[in-house]
């Protein structure tokens, strides 16, 4: 076997499908399609945005914007849609908020071409195995599937020590790693929803979404009226759901509204779209889906990506979590929410092994 080969990647790589000759369409990964049935693949999302839009004036003269995380892995939908509206403008940082804040947004809306409109595609993701894994991808050169989103799980670690009794973190005299501070701060009062949900990585997603959104639209309230003319603002918001090397990556929508230039709302879209809304609740599949109970039996230190990294934690020396077993510690089914009795010392963790975007 070649080296930095999954055995499961290799085994399938026969299998894998390729874009077909002249189209940049790619087969969906069926794993996907039965953890997130509401999703769209993007080369379909696209379509229908995209025809959506046309009848609102939308086209060579729309500026596209993004919010999406800065994992590699998140770059194939914007250069489909750039396809289409040329491109685009980055508005986000870590899980996909829009850290570039009103800022970023009055620099975007000065940067749409006369008469024009913007399109605004933001929220965070999570990835999908070969194995079917949720949580995890296949990146590329590497032997075993890996954290996405790592800056969610971090900021979930996070969220469940302080509710096992660690101190929040203070706002940090540096930026230095000031948006995975603001990750967990704005995840923190979901600590008890993620507690009690029947699938946290998805319920994860989810919570994020939900701060993504407050935080997009914040935004627009805030700046709206940068846009000049009658340039409308779009804001296409959701989780991208990041498949493995070869399958199209999915888009599950969860907002899709047209506003005006006074942050009005002049049009929900989201049935233009699709047939029905997505259901704010993740349906639960039988492809690695898991209760709390099986969750909290398999938590461990190494599910949780730059611990040592956040000072007022110290996770290693105060939570009572356990090394597993290589199996365990690199399962998607992972969770933070449990203390368990540590027979021994933790030993550290090397440098190679840590999970981070």
């Amino acid at each position: 076997m070649p080296p930095y080969t999954n055995s499961r990647s290799h085994q399938q790589e026969s299998n894998v499908p390729t874009s077909k000759a002249g189209s940049s369409a790619l087969q969906e990964f069926e794993g996907a399609k039965a953890e997130f049935p509401d999703a769209l693949a993007n080369n379909e999302l696209i379509y229908r945005v995209t025809n959506t839009l046309k009848k609102y004036g939308y086209g060579k003269t729309t500026l596209l914007a993004t919010s999406l995380c800065c994992d590699e892995v998140n770059r194939a939908l914007e250069n489909d849609f750039e396809k289409h509206y040329g491109s685009h403008f980055n508005m986000g940082g870590l899980a996909g908020f829009a850290f570039g804040g009103v800022t970023s947004f009055t620099a975007m809306a000065h940067h749409i071409p006369d008469d024009g409109s913007c399109l605004i595609v933001y929220g965070p993701h999570i990835g999908i195995d070969l194995d079917n894994n949720v949580g995890r991808i296949n990146r590329r050169f590497q032997r075993i599937s890996t954290s996405c989103c790592g800056s969610a799980d971090a900021a979930a670690c996070y969220v469940a020590s302080v509710r096992n009794g660690a101190d929040e973190m203070v706002m940090p005299d540096q930026c230095i790693d000031i948006q995975q501070h603001f990750v967990g701060q704005m995840l923190l009062p979901h600590g008890e929803r993620l507690e009690k949900a029947a699938n946290f990585r998805k319920e994860l997603a989810m919570a994020l979404y939900d701060e993504n959104h407050k935080m997009m639209t914040s935004i627009v309230r805030k700046a709206c009226g940068e846009v000049h003319g009658n340039g409308k603002i779009t804001l296409l918001g959701g989780i991208q759901i990041n498949t493995p090397k070869g399958y199209s990556d999915e888009f599950m929508p969860l907002n899709f509204e047209l506003r005006d230039n006074t942050g009005a709302v002049l049009q929900d879209l989201m049935s233009e779209i699709q047939s029905k809304k997505s259901s704010y609740y993740f349906k639960s599949a039988s492809l690695n889906t898991t209760t709390m109970r099986e969750m909290n039996s398999m938590v461990s230190h190494h599910s949780c990506p730059n611990l040592a990294e956040i000072p007022a934690l110290n996770i290693r020396k105060e939570q009572n979590l356990v090394s597993a077993s290589s199996e365990r510690r690199h399962s998607s089914t992972w969770n933070p929410y449990q203390k368990i009795p540590v027979p021994r010392k933790i030993q550290a963790i090397s440098e190679n092994e840590h999970e981070w975007v």
